[in-house]
């Protein structure tokens, strides 16, 4: 004998869990979404950031411009602080190699938000502090700049790969350094006197930086010259 009809009681309590269940894996793939395409972005920008960082040539900038934009799409959703700097840097590389000047004020500009957003999430990355600290001073945003550069020193006091360019910047912004950076500018110029003495050789030799080289010397400790007899030993 043929079972009588379910209620449509009956046939919404059967649904529902097979509703329920569809919602859960809706939300876990709306959960999972941005991660893939951010795992998809971050493989657009990884081959152009290993090769810059490995010191080989940068591509193209309209490559470079592409890769960076991928991987600050990539860090929005979540939100990644270094992806976000890693973009910024690589934006800023196009622009550096840019003609057109409408074109590098455009990539410029989003390198310096990108890594201004990436930074206000992972703060502890010296090399963007100096990256933004030069994206400002293009900019004209002098105080900015020196603001920047005073977290880079504080964030990597000794970053070989940062000594040249940091201390070339904070020259560029002396006028706009307070009185804690100029401190940290004058512990760069020994760092930079132990890794490179040729390059302070050839400050001193400058009439406007003598004075400046000439002071910060003056506080060359016995662990500095302990750290210098190492990177230049006497045969």
């Amino acid at each position: 004998m043929p079972s009588k009809p379910r209620s449509a009681t009956a046939a919404r309590r059967a649904v529902a869990p097979g509703l329920a269940g569809l919602a859960v894996a809706l939300v876990l793939i709306g959960l999972a979404l941005p991660r893939c395409l951010a795992a998809w972005n971050d493989h657009a920008g990884a081959a152009a950031l290993w090769d810059l960082r490995a010191g080989k040539p940068g591509p193209d900038p309209a490559i470079l411009a592409a890769a960076g934009e991928s991987l600050v799409a990539s860090a929005r959703r979540p939100p990644r602080g270094e992806v976000l700097a890693d973009g910024g840097y690589l934006l800023a590389r196009a622009a550096e190699n840019t003609a057109d000047p409408a074109r590098r004020a455009a990539l410029s500009r989003a390198a310096l938000v990108a890594t201004e957003r990436g930074l206000a999430l992972a703060p502890a990355n010296a090399s963007a502090w100096a990256r933004l600290a030069a994206l400002r001073a293009n900019v004209g945003d002098r105080d900015g700049a020196a603001a920047a550069l005073r977290v880079s020193f504080l964030a990597g006091p000794v970053v070989p790969a940062l000594t040249a360019s940091r201390l070339d910047l904070a020259l560029a912004l002396l006028p706009a350094l307070d009185g804690e950076t100029r401190v940290l500018l004058d512990r760069q110029i020994r760092i930079t006197w132990i890794l490179e003495p040729a390059r302070i050789a050839r400050l001193a030799e400058d009439r406007r930086l003598g004075r400046l080289i000439g002071l910060a010397l003056d506080g060359v400790s016995e662990e500095d010259l302990t750290l210098y007899r190492r990177a230049h030993p006497t045969p």
